[in-house]
Parts: C-alpha cells; structure tokens; sequence
C-alpha cells in the first residue's frame, strides 16, 4: 500500500488525471441518465456523491439493463444448446435439430452457419415450413434479396401472420432490397397496422422517401419521434437509435423535430 502512496505522490500530475476520469464517468452517466429518461433523482446522487454515486447508477440502471449480463447468460445458454443439438444430429441426423441449431445460429447473428443448419434441415424434410420460412430471413440478413425471396414469397402465402408478423416485415425488407418499392411500402402499411416497431417505421419512411413521397414521409419520421416520446421506459432504452436517426433525417430535409 505504501508502494501506491509513494508513487502518488512522486508523480504530481497523476491525481489530476484521476480527477478528470472520474470527472468523465460521472458526466457520462448523467448524460446516460437524462438520454434513457431515468428518475431525475440519479442525476442528484451522482453529482452530490461523485464516483459512488455514479458507480451505483452503473450497476443499478446502466449495467443492470444494458443487457451485458444477461448477454453472457444467454450466451452461455446458447453454447450448451449448440452442444445438445450437435450431439443429437450426430446420433440421431433428424431433421428438426437441424432447424433448431439453425434457430440459435440465428439469435447469434451468425447468418452462415444458421444457412447451412437450415438448409441440411430440408434436404431431410421439405416440408418444414419454419426453416423455409427461416432460411429465408438468413439469406436477407446476407444481402441474397432474390434467394430470400424465393423463400420469403411462398412463406408468406402460406401463413402471412407467421411469428406474429416477422414473417410479413421481413418480406417488406426484402421487397426493398429487390427495389419493389410499391410491393414494399404495401407490405409495411400491413405490418404497421399492428405493430408499432420504431425501426420498422423508420424503414417504412425511408420507402416513401425512395418513391418520392417527401411529405408522406416527413410525417412518419414524426410519428416515430411521437411515438418514442410515449414509448414505456423500457422501450425507450434500447430503441433510442431510431429516434436519433430520425431527427437527423429531418433536420437533413430542414424540417424540425
């Protein structure tokens, strides 16, 4: 202990630097605070009792919803559930743990690996429609719009309510990115009728926008922005992005937010 004093104090510049990171942790915390809409009352205990205060903000509302502990938790959950599916497959090559493992590569963002999971479950049965449907998604995700819709398409003949509704938001990206401007913006005026997704909205303005419905769109940046505002607290945290993008989009046409 009397090691860390002595350097202290025999490097004059080191407590300032201190000061200014706590100073830094604290502010950004406070901006944090003020952004995601928590109690103003945080903004008082991280100020009044600097770096416990802001520690104890971090635990409590940054860390504790930012999702980086349940991120590991799940993660941890998905390895084990990968080992279970592989050692079935290799004992049992059925086709439904094919679509399973598809499933988890799938949460993970790991389009490659879901594809060939996805796929190896239709060569054994073609007719399991989730992994139709799913290998679809993963083809999108990899910028293959026509393979996807090939999937997509039928998919959504046969059950356009599948998953409540991804199925159809998925098929709109994909009208998108094949350029079927018309097929797509149709598809999210369906979407959104029950489902208020911020990114779906935002996508859905960015439609209007690429068929040269300027004001059309102005209008459903704003009803984004709208609907942020009285979005629940929870919502509000993990969906802040789309708001932002939002207003950047409009101050860029010289409209306010």
């Amino acid at each position: 202990m009397g090691y860390f004093y002595s350097l202290f104090y025999a490097v004059p510049w080191l407590g300032g630097i201190i000061s200014l990171l706590v100073l830094a942790f604290q502010v950004w915390m406070i901006v944090d605070c003020i952004r995601n809409g928590n109690d103003i009352y945080w903004i008082f205990i991280i100020f009044f009792f600097s770096i416990i205060g802001a520690l104890v903000y971090f635990f409590v509302c940054k860390y504790g919803t930012s999702g980086v502990d349940r991120s590991f938790s799940k993660r941890r959950v998905q390895k084990r559930q990968i080992e279970e599916l592989q050692n079935k497959i290799h004992h049992l090559d059925k086709s439904h743990h094919y679509a399973e493992l598809g499933d988890v590569y799938r949460a993970q963002n790991k389009w490659a690996l879901a594809q060939q999971a996805y796929e190896s479950a239709l060569e054994r049965d073609r007719d399991l429609f989730d992994a139709r449907a799913h290998l679809g998604y993963v083809l999108l995700a990899q910028g293959r719009g026509p393979e996807a819709w090939d999937y997509l398409g039928p998919a959504l003949q046969q059950q356009p309510g599948f998953e409540s509704g991804e199925l159809l938001w998925q098929c709109a990206r994909s009208q998108t990115a094949l350029g079927h401007l018309t097929e797509a913006r149709q598809l999210y005026e369906k979407f959104l009728i029950s489902h208020g997704y911020l990114q779906a909205q935002l996508e859905y303005a960015e439609v209007l926008d690429k068929l040269g419905e300027s004001a059309a769109s102005t209008e459903a940046l704003k009803q984004l922005i709208h609907d942020f505002d009285h979005a629940p607290r929870f919502l509000k945290r993990t969906n802040h992005q789309w708001k932002r993008k939002a207003q950047r989009l409009l101050l860029a046409r010289g409209v306010k937010p």
